[in-house]
C-alpha cells in the first residue's frame, strides 16, 4: 500500500526529532505555502512535500511561485519528494519550475534512501 503524503510527512518529522516541526494548512489563507516549517539550532526551512506518482511531482503554480520568490530571497525551502515508497528527492526551491515540469528528472535533486542513514543525510542537508 502506498505512503500517503500525511503520512510521509510524520515520518519525516519522528525521523528528524531533533527540529521543531509546524505542520501548516494554509490552503485556504494563503494558497502556495509550503507543508512543513522546522527550526533546529537557529536555522529555519520551509518544506513543500510530495508523493511521486509515475515520474510526476505535481507542484501547483502558486506553489512554485511561493519557493521560487523564497529561495530568491535567500530562504531555505526544498522540495521534499517520497520516490518508490523507499527514496527521498529533495531539491532546494529554486528548482521548483524545473520539478513542476521534469518531475523526478528535475536536475539539482539528491536522493536517500528510506532508512536511518538516508534520514541523517536529509537533515543534514536541509539544516545545513
Amino acid at each position: 500500500m502506498a505512503i500517503t503524503e500525511k503520512k510521509f510527512l510524520k515520518s519525516l518529522r519522528d525521523h528528524i526529532p531533533r527540529a521543531h516541526w509546524q505542520r501548516i494548512e494554509s490552503w485556504q489563507v494563503a494558497p502556495g505555502v509550503p507543508d512543513l516549517n522546522g527550526c533546529q539550532d537557529g536555522k529555519e526551512v520551509w518544506i513543500e512535500a510530495k508523493i511521486v506518482k509515475g515520474k510526476q511531482v505535481n507542484l501547483t503554480p502558486l506553489q512554485v511561485n511561493w519557493l521560487e520568490k523564497r529561495a530568491r530571497h535567500g530562504g531555505s525551502v526544498y522540495i521534499v519528494a517520497l520516490y518508490r515508497d523507499r527514496l527521498i528527492a529533495v531539491w532546494g526551491g529554486e528548482f521548483a519550475r524545473k520539478v513542476a515540469d521534469e518531475g523526478i528528472d528535475a536536475p539539482g535533486g539528491l536522493l536517500f534512501e528510506m532508512d536511518l542513514h538516508g534520514w541523517s543525510q536529509l537533515e543534514s542537508a536541509i539544516f545545513a
